[in-house]
């Protein structure tokens, strides 16, 4: 019984495999856009603050938000959110 149970969460598991993965991925992009502000104020004072150089500034403003507007798409249409549902319908088994 004990392999039983071992093997059920096994396909379980194996069933989420691409949900686990989209939602590490998507995790890694939230946290690199967590360093994007404190990278464009570093560059804002670096280039455009000595120079005055408003080219420059036009474009990293266009760059950060560019990045803040891109990581909503994945999520759309994604199944991350069915991954408990998938694993629990996986592990239970109702009686007949």
């Amino acid at each position: 019984m004990n392999d039983d149970k071992h093997s059920d969460l096994q396909a379980a598991l194996a069933g989420a495999k691409t949900s686990f993965l989209t939602a590490g991925g998507f995790s890694l992009v939230i946290n690199f856009l967590m360093l994007v502000p404190t990278i464009y104020m570093l560059q804002l004072y670096d280039r455009v603050v000595p120079t005055g150089n408003q080219s420059t500034l036009v474009m990293l403003t266009l760059i950060v938000l560019f990045l803040f507007a891109e990581p909503s798409l994945p999520l759309q249409g994604s199944n991350v959110s069915r991954v408990p549902i998938g694993m629990v319908a996986g592990l239970v088994r109702l009686p007949s």
